[in-house]
């Protein structure tokens, strides 16, 4: 069996990085929405996928592997899925949480505005939801825990990447994703967030559309969140080198 070598984002035309990392180059505007046209594996920067995935059949499918230079877990993006990139300008006096909080705020508004559902924070920089509907008197900023965290399903994963003059924040968002191949592909995590409580990908993981009941599409949700970004205050994203506002 070959050892897979995945791939950064330099490696490949800027249009084809499946990453979101074409946000690093500040001439862009500073956010991103889009669908991902297959499937594609992102491992963060210190995972080894010897140990994160299940390299026979990842190679024996052909599946693109590829690292980002953050951090965060393994994640298989597909066309059941919206991914997101927000460049922040840098704020001294905000922390890494307080990037993560920033855009997870607007993704959980989206879905509270769309789809009536209750996204909350969860361990590092989840995204989770109440896995029998959404909860009337929740909100992000809430993070006490229900009765019982197992019904609390994983609807988003982020990862952020620090360099000197922005924050770039990456997220994937479920939300019509089939399952039927995330067993196949990817192994149990090296590190799990104390929620998660062992779950297999399937038991733990669910799309804001069977969340929902609502038969939203990744492509949808995507342009909900073009709509709103532009107009989101408080934001505070990276404009300086982009002369396309």
């Amino acid at each position: 069996m070959r050892t897979i070598q995945p791939l950064r984002h330099h490696q490949v035309a800027a249009e084809s990085i499946p990453t979101g990392e074409r946000l690093l180059d500040r001439s862009t505007r500073p956010f991103l929405a889009w669908v991902p046209s297959g499937k594609t594996i992102v491992l963060g920067n210190s995972q080894e996928p010897e140990r994160e995935l299940h390299l026979e059949a990842v190679q024996a499918d052909g599946i693109p592997v590829f690292k980002r230079m953050s951090g965060g877990g393994a994640v298989l993006l597909s066309p059941g899925c919206v991914c997101l990139g927000l460049r922040f300008a840098k704020d001294k006096s905000l922390s890494i949480h307080d990037y993560f909080a920033k855009g997870s705020a607007l993704i959980a508004d989206v879905a509270r505005e769309k789809l009536s559902l209750h996204l909350h924070l969860r361990g590092t920089s989840d995204l989770a939801c109440a896995a029998k509907g959404p909860r009337s008197n929740a909100s992000l900023a809430d993070s006490s825990a229900p009765q019982d965290e197992r019904m609390e399903k994983k609807v988003a994963g982020c990862a952020l990447y620090m360099p000197r003059d922005f924050a770039l924040y990456l997220v994937s968002i479920l939300v019509d994703p089939d399952f039927a191949d995330i067993d196949k592909y990817l192994a149990h995590p090296s590190k799990e967030p104390g929620y998660r409580a062992g779950r297999t990908h399937p038991d733990f993981l669910a799309g804001l559309a069977s969340l929902s009941g609502l038969p939203v599409q990744p492509s949808e949700f995507a342009d909900w969140l073009d709509r709103k970004i532009p107009t989101e205050q408080g934001l505070n994203l990276d404009w300086e080198l982009c002369s396309n506002r």
